[in-house]
């Protein structure tokens, strides 16, 4: 037997020994039989259209947890993965984040924070920036009321990346230095006030082109509203920025990944509130009767503050609702110990865990069997264990928004400027184009003209 032979050989044992240990690995794990071998399997499922509802598929046959590789599993409970995230099943496991959130592709719920997540109020930082949307929030009212007919997802998408670009120069979603900046950044402020207002402002945004051509305008990158002055800090286009009161302590910040996915998946669900709100009219009343209600009894002032728009339960039922038919979220995790449990099963160390918003968002045991309907309704008439799993299924606030102040800073801020535009305008919708959905099943909103009728004078 010749050299070749021989190698070739061996090479056939080793490959036949390297696919037998892959495969013992997970055994116990139910899975497609060719998972257990090798990579390859799921590398083509991966690149392959639909993703999301083939993982949903595999969920429905093998269960929870689905063996998608040899180091490779799919979780599809939320509370398993909380468990995991706070290490109770027998281990810390490392973050690994994918970046699978589009741009235009999350929910605050006064329950959560109130109570179970008070996230904000026991962190650093985060009241002071309550109230820095409000100035382009009175010119973005100004212009409705001037304009009377726009396009509302392409202005209401200019208007929310331009206010995150606002934070990112500002360096609450940038990586920056937490030094407080000198006394020239107050003229640097100054002039970026002047531009913002002559150049970026949503007012002169509409100005340019009313309403229709704004569609062309939303796919272009949007320019910060504010001046970076580099690694001394920012002139925030409100005057002094609200980095310049955080302690000096020479400490550099980096933000987290699912903190600036969660910034985005809030501008996301921000952009397709309306769409669903004007599709759906009674669900719309409802909003504003609330709102309405709220605001003739005293509890909700004329720029609603965090508090207050926490006292809103039907407005939380339809965020959450409209963040979980619109926002897309991919995460994985590498379990760092041996004897990670997952729903009974034992993980060896170095096994990669993955959670899909698709597979958990549209879960008929946990949001019932109308999951592909909006109807906020479902939010309120859970009783407490549903709502938990609920709330826990609702894997892209959880990960992206619940934990992250960043991240709620701009939940809130957004929050607050859907208040304020039910609260002084009737709308009307006039037309609608159709939704789309692509390959990776994101949901893009359409655009919706749509005429507004002042309700109440003055802002």
């Amino acid at each position: 037997m010749g050299v070749g032979a021989v190698a070739v050989l061996l090479l056939a044992v080793l490959t036949v020994l390297r696919a037998l240990r892959n495969y013992s690995r997970l055994c116990a794990i139910p899975g497609p039989s060719v998972a257990g071998w090798s990579d390859f399997w799921r590398i083509c499922v991966r690149n392959k259209s639909h993703y999301g509802r083939r993982l949903s598929s595999l969920h429905r046959i093998y269960g929870t947890v689905v063996r998608l590789g040899p180091r490779f599993l799919s979780v599809a409970d939320g509370t398993i993965i909380g468990h995991l995230d706070h290490g109770v099943d027998g281990g810390s496991p490392e973050l690994q984040h994918r970046n699978t959130v589009p741009l235009n592709s999350v929910t605050i719920s006064s329950d959560t924070l109130q109570t179970t997540h008070p996230t904000w109020e026991r962190s650093q930082g985060i009241p002071e920036y309550e109230g820095v949307i409000d100035p382009s929030t009175k010119q973005l009212i100004k212009a409705i009321r001037r304009y009377r007919v726009l396009d509302i997802t392409s202005s209401l998408r200019i208007f929310a990346m331009t206010f995150i670009n606002q934070l990112t120069a500002d360096g609450l979603l940038q990586e920056k230095h937490n030094n407080s900046t000198g006394s020239g950044s107050r003229w640097l402020g100054v002039f970026s006030t002047v531009e913002y207002m002559l150049i970026r402002s949503p007012v002169t945004a509409l100005k340019r082109d009313r309403g229709r051509r704004l569609a062309t305008c939303a796919t272009l990158p949007v320019a910060a509203t504010t001046v970076s002055v580099g690694e001394n800090g920012a002139g925030s286009s409100t005057g002094t920025s609200p980095s310049q009161q955080r302690p000096c302590d020479g400490s550099r910040m980096k933000p987290s990944p699912n903190a600036l996915r969660g910034a985005h998946g809030a501008a996301a669900t921000f952009i397709s509130l309306f769409y669903f709100l004007l599709r759906h009219q009674d669900y719309l009343d409802r909003l504003r009767f609330e709102i309405d209600t709220s605001f003739g009894i005293g509890s909700l002032s004329d720029i609603p503050r965090w508090r207050e728009l926490n006292r809103l339960s039907y407005l939380d039922a339809v965020l959450k609702e409209t963040m979980r038919l619109s926002v897309d979220f991919e995460e994985e995790i590498k379990a760092a110990v041996d004897g990670v449990t997952v729903a009974g099963f034992s993980v060896r160390k170095n096994t990669t865990l993955t959670w899909n918003s698709h597979v958990l968002h549209f879960d008929s045991e946990t949001f019932g069997n109308d999951v592909h309907s909006f109807r906020p309704e479902r939010w309120l008439m859970a009783d407490t264990q549903q709502r938990s799993r609920m709330e826990q299924g609702l894997i892209s606030f959880n990960r992206c928004v619940r934990d992250h102040p960043e991240a709620q800073v701009v939940w809130m801020e957004l929050k607050k400027v859907v208040v304020l535009i039910l609260m002084k305008f009737n709308t009307q919708l006039l037309h609608a184009a159709e939704p789309s959905i692509d390959a990776e099943d994101n949901f893009t909103p359409p655009s919706l003209m749509v005429g507004f009728t002042p309700r109440v004078p003055g802002f």
